[in-house]
């Protein structure tokens, strides 16, 4: 029997998962594939679009509150309680086409300029583990803008994003000059939400598993 509690979805507009609202109603790969899990779950939800800090702050201050898309990563392991994972992929140094830059290892990096979208994971990690910092764009589309003009030498993004910023500005695709780490993208949600809806959410991501490549992996590549 479904449960009567109901969870707030809180996202940014993040293209291509979570794209502009149109008479109210958010669009994107990411927004389809929520709408299914909730229904395959038999859970109500509400919707929210807000700037990613206000999202982090209701998720945090609130009971069965949920964010996504948020990266998984150790530092965040133990805020949340997460449902995973929604989206597999990989953080990427990338350069404009045919740049002629070649990186190694990640050594190389300290040789160029770097941008990558403020707030990150990515550029969190890249600030913490590798000890780079760079140029912050508010997207990765301006992020791709300024690879393409020339006012950065590498971008790191993730390996759907980078690509799509690249579609978006109208550019050649980007190309890969070293991949980093893989990544989860997922769903983060208050500490307090109930044990019973995470797991259904849970059950329910792992029943839709040929829906979420169908849906996100293979059109985001294509």
């Amino acid at each position: 029997m479904a449960q009567e509690a109901m969870i707030s979805i809180h996202a940014e507009i993040n293209e291509p998962y979570v794209e502009k609202v149109e008479d109210g109603e958010p669009r994107g790969v990411g927004i389809e594939y929520v709408r299914a899990l909730f229904s395959e779950a038999g859970i109500p939800y509400t919707l929210n679009v807000l700037p990613w800090r206000r999202a982090v702050k209701a998720v945090r201050e609130s009971d069965s509150n949920c964010l996504i898309f948020a990266n998984r990563t150790p530092d965040r392991e133990s805020d949340y309680r997460w449902v995973s994972p929604i989206i597999l992929g990989q953080w990427v140094f990338w350069g404009k086409p045919n740049s002629g830059i070649v990186i190694n290892d990640l050594r190389d990096l300290e040789l160029y300029r770097l941008v990558s979208k403020i707030d990150s994971a990515s550029t969190k990690a890249m600030e913490n583990e590798l000890g780079f910092s760079g140029i912050a764009a508010m997207t990765d589309s301006q992020a791709a803008k300024l690879l393409v003009y020339g006012r950065a030498d590498i971008m790191l993004s993730g390996l759907f994003d980078g690509a799509v910023a690249a579609k978006e500005i109208g550019s050649e695709p980007f190309d890969i000059l070293y991949r980093w780490k893989e990544t989860s993208l997922d769903m983060a949600c208050n500490k307090n939400t109930p044990t019973s809806l995470i797991n259904q959410l849970n059950l329910a991501n792992l029943r839709l598993g040929g829906l979420r490549t169908s849906l996100i992996m293979d059109r985001l590549l294509n």
